[in-house]
């Protein structure tokens, strides 16, 4: 789960926003997860729908202009959750669920 992300004005247009949404998706599809957003930005629509977001519903909420974004789940490559190690340092222990 992510909160509110931007980028300052004098940086976008530089691919900024971009790595920041692609790391999202990537991160649910690893863990076969669909996805959901909100954006009040009408130019952060396109973005979102570069990476398979559908606008499902739009709602004026206290003056602000809401638009609310589903993400169908997509398999990972390899399925599953991804992991790399360093082998050079401790090992680690990989616990699933409230472990």
């Amino acid at each position: 789960m992510s909160g509110p992300i931007g980028v300052l004005p004098e940086l976008q247009g530089r691919g900024v926003g971009k790595a920041l949404v692609g790391s999202f998706p990537e991160m649910v599809d690893n863990q076969g997860l669909p996805a959901y957003l909100e954006t009040d930005v009408d130019s952060n629509v396109a973005l979102y729908e570069k990476f398979g977001f559908k606008m499902t519903a739009q709602e004026n909420l206290m003056g602000i202009n809401n638009r609310f974004m589903w993400r169908e789940t997509r398999s990972s490559p390899g399925g599953g959750i991804e992991l790399s190690a360093d082998l050079s340092r401790e090992p680690a222990t990989l616990r699933r669920g409230n472990a």
